[in-house]
């Protein structure tokens, strides 16, 4: 075979950047322990999370997201939703674990959304920056977070993609313009 023909057939065999990062049914169950959430670094392009819960409040979804250095968490859409009561909870904060253990009182900020059904589609992102701890950052930058899912209703399946863009590098005609403004100034002098 030839081997330019072997290497672009082994290339196309490749995932595509953004694939299925984690599925439930295929993975496992996701960690319910707040001090060893469940790890799952992002690629740049959309990661999706497929998972269920249980309901009742019994069963929780713990996971620390990874945002790798150079890129930048620019969304989080909610792909498809089912089951549930008024809403399953959707929690982040800063950190690869949750600052206390999954509860109605939790007791630090933790900024959250209520997904549903109505929600499809849409980018949660807006909701959960909007207060304490992320106080309307937006995007989130390379790091780590924690993520807790919790439904108190009827058990929910549901799939989250998150979306990481790579942070561009200044252009060379930007640097060259910058560099130029910064030197014209003392020129003068």
């Amino acid at each position: 075979m030839n081997p330019f023909l072997a290497c672009a057939l082994g290339l196309a065999l490749v995932a595509p950047a953004g694939a299925v990062v984690y599925s439930e049914s295929i993975d496992g169950e996701l960690s319910g322990i707040h001090t060893s959430p469940t790890p799952l670094t992002l690629d740049v392009g959309s990661n999706s999370l497929l998972g269920d819960l249980a309901g009742g409040g019994t069963d929780v979804d713990l996971l620390s997201l990874v945002v790798p250095t150079g890129a930048e968490l620019v969304a989080i859409r909610l792909a498809a939703f089912s089951g549930g009561g008024a809403g399953s909870f959707f929690g982040m904060q800063p950190g690869s674990i949750l600052s206390s253990p999954p509860s109605s009182t939790f007791p630090d900020a933790i900024g959250y959304v209520l997904i549903s059904g109505g929600l499809v589609g849409t980018d949660v992102l807006d909701e959960v920056v909007f207060g304490p701890p992320f106080n309307f950052q937006q995007p989130l930058p390379a790091g780590e977070y924690a993520v807790w899912l919790n439904e108190t209703g009827a058990a929910s399946s549901y799939e989250l993609n998150f979306e990481v863009a790579a942070i561009p590098e200044p252009s060379l005609p930007a640097v060259l313009g910058l560099s130029a403004l910064v030197l014209l100034p003392r020129r003068k002098r």
